[in-house]
Order: C-alpha cells, then structure tokens, then sequence
C-alpha cells in the first residue's frame, strides 16, 4: 500500500511523505517504511518517470503504468522471500553481523548486509537486500534471470562506517547499480561495465564490471555453480560482484570482449573472488583504443520514433533488427571504438514543423529554413548538425548510431529511414569528425 501522511516532518510545514505499508500474513510482520521523505520529491519523481518515457498510460489496463515492469507500484520482498534471501545470503557468503537500512525506498527498498572479515574470508563483503525484487527488463529471449542482487568485497582495513567519499564509494555505487536497471528501464548481467565520470575517490578505477559469483555446491564435474537461489515467490535471484576497473581495462574490454579481459586477470593473477585493491595490477597499462570508422558498415537499422534512453536496450534491438534480415551479428563488438574523439557532428536532412523538433545539441546549416512555404502536410525541409558527445573520451559503434537514432526520432524522414552508412567531411582543429548520414528508401 502507498499512503500519503499530510503531517509535515519539517518545521516549514510546507508538505508531508509518501509511506508504504508491505502486507504479511501477520500484522506484526507488516513492514512501514518511507518511499519518500518529502512528497515534492516523490511527484518531482512521478513527473521525470513521465516526461522521460519510463510511465505512461495503459489503455487496456486503464492504469499508468511504468514501461518494462508490471505495474507502476514499487517492488520489495514480502516477509518471506527475505527471510529466504537473508537465510541464501548467510549460507552462501557468511553470517552478517550488521545491515544498512535504507531510509528512503521510492522504487526498491535495497538494504546492504555486512559481513565481517574471517580467518577463512579475510574481507568484508557488502551485499545488497531488495534490488532483485524488481523484475529487469529483458529481452524476450534472455537466458538469465531477471532478478539479480549485487555484491562488493573491501580489504579488512575498509572503514565501512565512514560517510568519507574515499571509504563510501562503494556503498554508494552498490546502490546507485540497484537503481540503474529502473531508471534505464535495462538490465544488467555478467560482464557488463559501467563507467565512472570522475575516478573513484582515493583510487585510480573508472568503472566497474559485473563478475557472476559462484555458489558453494558444486555439480556432478565439480564446477561450482552460480549463487541463484529460488525464493518462495518463484523468483530465482542470482548474485554479481562488483569488481572495480581502469581506464584502459574497460577500453580493452569493449573492444576485445568480457572472456578477453577474464583471460588478463588470470594471467595477472588477480584473485577471485575479487576484493577490491586500490593498488592492483592494471592488467592493461597502456591500452589505447584503435578507431575504426567503418565499423558500421554491415550494420543494418531503420530509424523510427522511438527514443532509446538505455544503450543495452537499444543494441538488443538493433541485433534483433538483424536477426530478422539474416544478419548474423553474433560476432559484432558493438562498443569497439568507432572515433578516438569525445565528439561528433553529424550532418542529415529531414523535415521539422519548427526549431522546436530541434534538440539543444541541433542546428540548422540553412537558417532560411522558414521563409517559405512549408510542404502539404505543413513541414519544412532542413539540413541539421547535430553534436554528438560521448560518455567516455571516445565513440563507441553502436553509441554514435544510438545518438542518431535518438536525434532523429524527432523528425520526418519520408520514405528514407534505413540507415546507410555515413561519410567523413572532414575533421575539426580539435581532431572532432564531421560526418555526413546516408539514409535510404
């Protein structure tokens, strides 16, 4: 249940909370939490989940629901699916001592269980309690679980109770990836990474990559098998540790794929379970990516007015594009570096009713677009820039087809949506591309 308290918590008395009440067989196991502390914050929520897309109407259903999931109505554990999860957790990884409660639960109520250093386990280990209550979204043919919980392991003198940045990093980003499958509508899995603006504090890692962990049984080889455990809900959870990167792994990750950089960490004897080492090897000093600009040249796609806020989401849909005109890209790296440059302009045509189907990185080349008079249907035809940017130093493949994917959406094509390719016009002083879109009919 989601209640509205009017009773203001602040001196101000401008405005109330928003409390969730999770029901139980019994009422002394109901669980009363904040979603948010302050309402503005929850409506400035609802309103963002609407503007980006992420909640929208559901004729058939009659209700607004959020893209992805089944309804629009955070996902926690019930009483039993934790217990269940917390008993999985203390057999798997160890008995914890002490938990992180969250205060503030708008989507996922994610604890964070401690586990203290042992004799056999000399780290500490965080996990996180709630993230795998949201059900990812996955493509229709995903082989995995849709439900994962995360995990980190610190060396024993991590001063876990600091709120220092150097000491919190890695709660905080346990709880921001428990968030990043909602507000993407995405999902994350084995091997995939996420990059950091800015090096975590006290360290020089970038990013992250996601590392399945291993269950303690063991089948009929003697392999262990993942940590998944099946709670009483039929939710099957499985576990992913954290293991923080640099810079150049995750470029050689990108370009050279998950198995490659596994295959440097064992030669680099980098030990697993991964526990995070400040001064650990760089197992790929002095990577540099090569670019490649034709590495979209056997890649097929049809513009269309869908706006793609989640990378992942978007390349599943361009390998399914090409799945259904039998072009196998099974052996395509899609984030293998495209241009060695933070930025890209590109240059198309298409129709517009007005600058305001302009994005804020847009710009018409010919200002006389409006002088005359618009075609039948009341459009005008325009030649736009548009500058791209990266969220690294450099463009991945299919991120510069997603940015113009997503600038185009906006805009009429006619008959000329499929994209064909692109030519270079020249560069910049400061080494930025200039391209040129081929669309074709």
């Amino acid at each position: 249940l989601i209640c509205m308290d009017l009773d203001p918590m602040e001196e101000d008395g401008l405005a109330g909370q928003i409390i969730i009440i999770s029901l139980a067989e019994n009422i002394e196991d109901y669980y009363v939490g904040h979603l948010q502390f302050r309402m503005r914050a929850w409506v400035d929520y609802m309103n963002d989940s609407i503007s980006s897309g992420r909640l929208s109407y559901d004729e058939e259903e009659d209700i607004m629901k959020f893209e992805g999931r089944d309804s629009g109505l955070p996902a926690y554990y019930d009483e039993e699916d934790r217990t269940a999860l917390e008993d999985y957790i203390a057999k798997e990884f160890d008995e914890f001592n002490d938990v992180f409660h969250e205060l503030e639960s708008p989507d996922i109520h994610c604890d964070v269980y401690i586990i203290e250093p042992t004799p056999e386990a000399n780290y500490y280990t965080l996990v996180t309690g709630g993230m795998g209550a949201h059900r990812m979204n996955v493509p229709a043919d995903y082989p995995y679980t849709p439900n994962i919980e995360l995990a980190i392991n610190l060396p024993p003198t991590w001063d876990i109770k600091s709120q220092e940045e150097k000491d919190y990093w890695p709660i905080r980003w346990l709880k921001m990836l428990a968030r990043l499958p909602i507000n993407h509508n995405t999902y994350l899995g084995n091997g995939h990474t996420i990059p950091s603006n800015e090096a975590f504090e006290g360290t020089n890692f970038k990013g992250v990559i996601l590392v399945a962990a291993q269950s303690n049984e063991k089948n009929e080889d003697g392999e262990n098998l993942p940590a998944i455990v099946e709670l009483p809900s039929k939710r099957r959870v499985e576990f992913f540790y954290i293991q923080p990167l640099y810079q150049e792994e995750m470029d050689f990750k990108l370009d050279q794929g998950t198995d490659a950089l596994f295959d440097k960490f064992i030669e680099q004897d980098v030990p697993y379970p991964p526990v995070v080492d400040v001064n650990r090897v760089n197992v790929c000093e002095g990577y540099a990516p090569a670019e490649n600009p034709n590495l979209l040249d056997n890649v097929a796609w049809a513009f269309n007015d869908k706006i793609y806020e989640s990378l992942q989401n978007f390349w599943m849909a361009v390998y399914d594009y090409n799945q259904d005109i039998d072009n196998n890209l099974d052996d395509y790296a899609p984030h293998s570096t495209i241009f060695n440059s933070k930025k890209v302009k590109v240059m198309y045509e298409a129709y517009i009713k007005d600058e305001k189907s302009l994005w804020k990185y847009e710009k018409l080349l010919n200002p006389d677009t409006f002088d005359g008079e618009p075609e039948d249907d009341g459009l005008y035809y325009a030649e736009i820039m548009a500058e791209c940017e990266a969220y690294e130093d450099h463009f991945g493949a299919i991120e510069l087809l997603q940015w113009i994917h997503n600038s185009l959406a906006s805009k009429e094509l006619g008959d000329h949506i499929f994209f064909e390719g692109f030519s270079i016009e020249g560069y910049e002083e400061d080494g930025t591309p200039v391209i040129s879109l081929h669309l074709g009919s």
